[in-house]
């Protein structure tokens, strides 16, 4: 509290609490502090008192006015605040930042924050594979900002690209691509979302591309439980424009393999037929051809149990 408001307000302090509220000061300069409503309690000699503050908050530069709710006590012929924690009586502000702060955080991101570029086309990316896009932006402002999803992507991410978050220093953030969460063409517009404290702005970023994969699996049957001795089948398609030739399948013995494909052409649906064996767990089922291609010659699926 300003110390002049400081000495006014104690002496609306019981005089057995007076030590206890000063001690418990928030070090914030309270100017003015005015009774706005009341509410009586079962105990005649105590209210709930509800108090409109107005501080100075170094921040802001400025001021700011929130109402908290407070218990005075009758004695002596007056009301008298009986502070059981002072701490309590600025809760409302030390522990929530003030609207006009959030507000002024939100003005000065929204003013200084642009990106460069609002649309990215990745092209085709193979499943499984992982990029990383710089996108340029333009921050002038003087708040660390860290990035988030209001609505998490399954296959993208967003980073700063320093470790203190997006500064003034920052000539882009990072966009990441995880070719694992996706099969098929997308076009996303991806809201990011920079933020300090309380405050958020929002960006959107157009992103479009096409993830491919080479190998695609489908068990039959889809909808029924894996039992043991009962044959099920895995489906391998070769989505490539080649044949492909099969070097084995491989499923760590977990099945008996009935019938395997030993080539599969352009375009080709392949059929593994499998028994589980007494006391096992279905896991996973890798195919290895005998060239690789996409970058790799190994593909897996994980059944579904």
């Amino acid at each position: 509290m300003a110390s002049r408001q400081s000495l006014r307000a104690v002496e609306y302090v019981l005089p057995e609490k007076k030590e206890l509220f000063i001690s418990g000061g928030s070090g914030m300069a309270l100017i003015e502090a005015r009774v706005v409503g009341m509410n009586l309690t079962p105990d005649p000699n105590r209210a709930s008192v509800i108090v409109s503050l107005t501080a100075v908050v170094p921040t802001l530069a400025g001021r700011t006015q929130w109402d908290v709710n407070s218990v005075w006590t009758w004695q002596r012929n007056n009301w008298f605040l009986d502070p059981h924690d002072p701490r309590a009586i600025l809760a409302d502000m030390s522990d929530v930042r003030p609207r006009e702060a959030v507000a002024k955080y939100t003005q000065e991101i929204d003013s200084t924050l642009q990106l460069l570029q609002e649309r990215i086309d990745l092209g085709t990316i193979v499943q499984g594979d992982s990029l990383r896009r710089e996108i340029p932006i333009k921050y002038s402002g003087s708040l660390p900002l860290s990035i988030d999803f209001p609505i998490p992507s399954p296959f993208l991410d967003v980073s700063p690209d320093l470790p203190q978050g997006v500064t003034h220093q920052s000539k882009h953030i990072v966009l990441l691509i995880n070719g694992d969460g996706w099969v098929g063409p997308f076009n996303v517009p991806l809201t990011l979302r920079f933020r300090y404290e309380a405050a958020t702005v929002e960006r959107v970023l157009r992103v479009t591309g096409d993830i491919f994969a080479p190998v695609t699996f489908r068990q039959e049957p889809s909808d029924q439980p894996i039992r043991e001795g009962q044959p099920v089948s895995v489906f391998i398609k070769n989505n490539t424009g080649e044949p492909r030739s099969i070097r084995y399948v491989t499923v760590d013995n977990k099945f008996r393999i009935v019938r395997q494909p030993s080539l599969l052409g352009a375009q080709e649906e392949g059929e593994v037929v499998l028994e589980l064996r007494p006391g096992q767990v279905p896991d996973q089922l890798s195919v290895v051809f005998d060239s690789p291609f996409s970058g790799r010659d190994t593909y897996a699926y994980t059944f579904r149990k």
